[in-house]
């Protein structure tokens, strides 16, 4: 809600996780986040995030499945944008004197532990925790215990998310997936007339049997 205040279209929907996390267009207005919705709550989060510094920086593009991996230090201008963005988006979640402050509490746990209280704390994902710890600490034998956490971690799958076991609920689902901004706009410009119930239907993918809960919810 927050980031589509600023006038940018928030969707989701389902992609193959190693093809993207989501991604960004900013050469179109108003301007657009597509967040992969199989990717996990808190991955979501941080690509959220990532493409919005993209969108700051008026480069929309595409968050790779690999979008933790640091160990590309190639200084081209793409992959200088790429770090940018994901120090971006951790620092937001993870706040640098917050962070700090946090590690050093905890010099005497192993990185696995460290790593899973900071992520019940920050509410972020165990890579981007990580990726973030990386990034803060200076080089030495501590940060080394870390990268080899790292290494360990990426080496794992992408979890993919299944959703809740309930229910579903289509109008909510048809906001979460075309974003609050983008449903207003449809519902207000059928209530004015200026499109059919059948451009409704195209709009949202949503049968019309759901339009009067959606109408309300929204």
């Amino acid at each position: 809600e927050k980031i589509e205040s600023f006038n940018i279209l928030v969707m989701q929907m389902p992609m193959d996780i190693e093809e993207a996390r989501g991604f960004s267009l900013s050469n179109k207005f108003p301007k657009l986040i597509l967040v992969n919705s199989k990717d996990g709550p808190r991955p979501r989060l941080f690509t959220l995030l990532h493409e919005y510094a993209h969108l700051l920086l008026d480069t929309g593009g595409i968050c790779p499945s690999d979008v933790y991996d640091i160990s590309d230090q190639d200084e081209a201008h793409d992959v200088q944008v790429e770090r940018w963005c994901n120090n971006f988006a951790g620092a937001i979640i993870m706040p640098r004197k917050t962070m700090l402050d946090e590690i050093e509490n905890m010099t005497d746990l192993e990185p696995d532990r460290t790593v899973s209280r900071l992520t019940a704390k920050f509410g972020s994902s165990k890579m981007s925790t990580v990726v973030r710890i990386l990034d803060l600490l200076a080089d030495g034998p501590r940060r080394q215990k870390y990268r080899e956490f790292y290494e360990t971690m990426l080496r794992k799958p992408a979890k993919t998310n299944r959703g809740g076991d309930g229910g579903r609920d289509m109008s909510k689902e048809c906001i979460i997936h075309n974003g609050t901004r983008y449903v207003r706009l449809v519902v207000d410009s059928r209530a004015r007339n200026l499109i059919t119930m059948n451009d409704m239907v195209q709009y949202l993918g949503l049968k019309t049997k759901y339009f009067e809960k959606l109408e309300s919810t929204i």
